[in-house]
C-alpha cells in the first residue's frame, strides 16, 4: 500500500508513536476540533432517540443480549455484525440507545483517525464529517467504515486485513467490495493468510447461528428478501440522491486533482457499480465510497483540501440542519403511556415502522416481526408467512396493539384499521394480506386510546 503522503505529515520522528508495528501520528488540534463538530452533528441527527433503522437494531441488540436470537426469533434483513454491537450497548450501564450512540461517536472519530494515517489531516477530517452526516449514529455503515479504514491502515498484514474486512462485510453488506479489492494491495503470495482472516470471520458467525438454530432464517432475511426488495419499486429514493451527491462532491473534487492509485480506484469504480447495480441511493450506502475517495484525494493541492473541507463542514450543517425530526417524541409519549398502563413482563405490537416505542415502552415484542415491511413485501410474504405469525399471536397475545399506520395522513378517516403503507410508499412494500389480522385483531382487542393519533387497542380479558 502508498504510504501516508510526504506533506501531509510532516512530523519529526520522535513525535511519531508506534504501537504494534502501525505508525501512529499524535491527533492534533484540527482533528480534534473537527470530532467536536462531528459529535455535535451526531447528537442532532437524534435528537431524544434513534431513527426508525437504528431503533431496530438497537431492539434486537437488547434482545440478543436477553437471550433471543436474531432472524430466528426477531426478523430483520442486515448481517449480523450490527446486532452484536447493539448488544455490547445493551450490556454497558444505562439504557442501550445512549450507548449506541456513544459507541457511533467512537466509531466515526476512529474512522477519521485511521483515514489520517493514510491519507492526511484534511481527508481524516472530511471523511469523519461525511460519515457522519451519511450514515450517523446507530447505522451499519457507521461501524463497518472503521473496520475498512483499519483494514487500509493495517498494511501488509493479510490476517489482520482479513479479519478487519470480515469483520466491515459481516457489519454492512455494502463492504463486500473491500473484502473483494483488498487483496490487490497483499498480492497472491499473501492471499492464502488474507482469506483464512476474511472467511474465518464469516465461518464463525455461521457457526453461532447454525448452533442457535437461526442461520437457515438468517438466510432467508439477508439472502432471500434482500434480493426480492432490491427488485422492488425504486421511485422513492430519488429525493434521497441530493445529499449523498452534496456530501460527496467536495471530496471527489480532490480525488480528481489526486494522483491515481490502484487500489483506491478499483475500491472507487467497483463500489459505485454495485450502488448502482442494487439501483438504491440512500444516503448511507454512499459511505462505502468515502475511504477511496479520501485516499484518491491525499496528494491533492493542499489549498483544494483545504477548500474542500470548508465545503464539507458547511453542506454537513446544511444538510443535517434540513433533515425533519424523526417521530421521537411521539413515540415516547407512546411509550410512557403503555408503561403507565401494562406490566413489565407484558409484550406488546407496533404496527408500522416505529420500532422505538418497543424501547420507549420497555416491552418486549410480540411474535417474530419488530416492524411490519416483511408482512407487506410482494413476493416475499405468503400466506404462510401470515399463519405462522398468527399463531405466534394467538399463542401469547401482545397484550397491546399500536397502529402507527393510523396517524399516516393518506388514510381518510373511518377506512380499515391495521393497514398496509400507503400505495407508492415503502419501496413498493405495501401488499395486503392483512385479514386474518384484522380478524383476530376485530375479536379479542377494543380502542383503549389515541395516542399522537396512534390507535393503541387492548386485549379483552
Amino acid at each position: 500500500m502508498d504510504d501516508p503522503p510526504e506533506h501531509r505529515l510532516t512530523l519529526k520522528p520522535n513525535n511519531t508513536r508506534r504501537l504494534r508495528g502501525f505508525a501512529c501520528p499524535p491527533v492534533d488540534a484540527v482533528l480534534l476540533g473537527f470530532a467536536v463538530i462531528g459529535v455535535v452533528l451526531l447528537s442532532l441527527g437524534s435528537l431524544g432517540g434513534p431513527g426508525k433503522d437504528q431503533a431496530i437494531f438497537t431492539l434486537i441488540g437488547e434482545r440478543l443480549a436477553a437471550g433471543q436470537m436474531p432472524y430466528r426469533d426477531l426478523w430483520d434483513h442486515k448481517p449480523p455484525g450490527i446486532y452484536l454491537i447493539a448488544a455490547l450497548a445493551a450490556l454497558l450501564p444505562g439504557a442501550p440507545w445512549p450507548a449506541m450512540w456513544l459507541l457511533s461517536v467512537v466509531a466515526t472519530i476512529g474512522m477519521g483517525f485511521l483515514v489520517r494515517m493514510r491519507a492526511g489531516t484534511t481527508a481524516g477530517c472530511s471523511a469523519m464529517l461525511i460519515v457522519t452526516v451519511l450514515a450517523g449514529p446507530g447505522m451499519t455503515e457507521t461501524f463497518a467504515a472503521l473496520a475498512a479504514a483499519a483494514a487500509v491502515a493495517a498494511g501488509r498484514r493479510p490476517l489482520l486485513v482479513g479479519l478487519l474486512a470480515g469483520a466491515a462485510w459481516a457489519t454492512s453488506l455494502q463492504f463486500v467490495v473491500l473484502a473483494l479489492v483488498m487483496p490487490l494491495a497483499l498480492g497472491w503470495r499473501m492471499l492464502p493468510r488474507y482469506l483464512v482472516g476474511c472467511l474465518g470471520i464469516v465461518a464463525v458467525i455461521a457457526a453461532w447461528l447454525a448452533m442457535a438454530g437461526a442461520l437457515p432464517a438468517a438466510w432467508d432475511t439477508i439472502v432471500v428478501y434482500s434480493r426480492i426488495y432490491l427488485g422492488l419499486d425504486r421511485s422513492q429514493d430519488l429525493p434521497q440522491l441530493l445529499p449523498l451527491v452534496l456530501m460527496l462532491l467536495p471530496i471527489s473534487m480532490c480525488a480528481i486533482a489526486g494522483r491515481a492509485r490502484r487500489l483506491p480506484s478499483v475500491w472507487l469504480i467497483i463500489g459505485t457499480i454495485a450502488i448502482l447495480m442494487q439501483g438504491r441511493l440512500f444516503p448511507h450506502y454512499g459511505v462505502l465510497l468515502v475511504i477511496p475517495l479520501a485516499w484518491l484525494g491525499a496528494r491533492a493541492p493542499s489549498k483544494l483540501q483545504l477548500q474542500a473541507l470548508a465545503g464539507t463542514a458547511a453542506l454537513a450543517v446544511l444538510v443535517v440542519a434540513s433533515q425533519p425530526l424523526s417521530a421521537v417524541a411521539a413515540n415516547r409519549e407512546t411509550g410512557d403511556w403503555i408503561q403507565l398502563h401494562t406490566k413489565p413482563s407484558d409484550r406488546i405490537l407496533m404496527w408500522g415502522h416505529e420500532a422505538g416505542i418497543y424501547l420507549d415502552s420497555d416491552r418486549a415484542p410480540a411474535g417474530r416481526y419488530p416492524y411490519l415491511l416483511p408482512l407487506t413485501t410482494p413476493g416475499y410474504t405468503t400466506s404462510d408467512t401470515i399463519d405462522d405469525w398468527m399463531a405466534q399471536l394467538n399463542a401469547r397475545p401482545p397484550a397491546v396493539i399500536v397502529d402507527v399506520e393510523a396517524a399516516n395522513p393518506f388514510w381518510v378517516d373511518g377506512a380499515d384499521f391495521l393497514r398496509p403503507p400507503p400505495p407508492g410508499s415503502a419501496g413498493g412494500r405495501n401488499l395486503d394480506m392483512l385479514a386474518p389480522f384484522r380478524w383476530f385483531v376485530a375479536k379479542r382487542y377494543r380502542l383503549l386510546a389515541i395516542v399522537d393519533d396512534r390507535k393503541i387497542y387492548g386485549l379483552i380479558e
